[in-house]
């Protein structure tokens, strides 16, 4: 199990971590995308404060930076490259990522070869689960943003799976 080092992702990450008798280990890499300025707003808050700035980012998603923080595409080459390795260190198991609402949008967003300007339209809701399956060539998607009871240990509560075949 891996997870954001963030303290939501932890809490988030600890009742399934403590029903699989895991340790997550945490990944910096899997952190949300850096709001800048906007660390802690609302998007009520951000449109009301800064409408002219909400408005470039809602016109050109994947070329927006925010003000003093990051953009997508910064988030992908932070996350991407950890999410690959983690991927690539367990082939054939099942393994669990906690992240974070944009950080999932990258990662599903590249699983399912949509544009990074067209991730917002991928849902997240908060404590949902997708799953993914990374085989040798594609990923395939087989759920996203699904409700959970993470206390339930079953194998169906995974986030990720890889194929056994993977296996160099």
């Amino acid at each position: 199990m891996y997870s954001s080092d963030l303290a939501r992702a932890r809490a988030s990450a600890a009742p399934l971590a403590a029903a699989r008798r895991v340790r997550p280990v945490l990944l910096p890499a899997l952190r949300e995308m850096a709001l800048g300025r906007w660390e802690g707003w609302t998007f009520d808050e951000m449109q009301a404060r800064e409408p002219e700035v909400v408005g470039l980012w809602l016109a050109d998603p994947a070329a927006f930076v925010c003000p003093e923080g990051e953009g997508l595409e910064e988030l992908r080459r932070r996350a991407l490259p950890v999410l690959a390795a983690v991927v690539a260190r367990h082939r054939g198991q099942r393994i669990a990522i906690v992240a974070h609402g944009g950080t999932n949008r990258v990662i599903l967003g590249e699983a399912l070869g949509v544009p990074l300007g067209e991730i917002l339209r991928i849902g997240q809701d908060y404590g949902a689960w997708s799953l993914v399956e990374y085989g040798p060539d594609a990923a395939v998607v087989h759920a996203v943003n699904q409700g959970v009871d993470v206390t339930d240990a079953s194998p169906e509560g995974t986030a990720v799976r890889t194929r056994a075949s993977d296996a160099p």
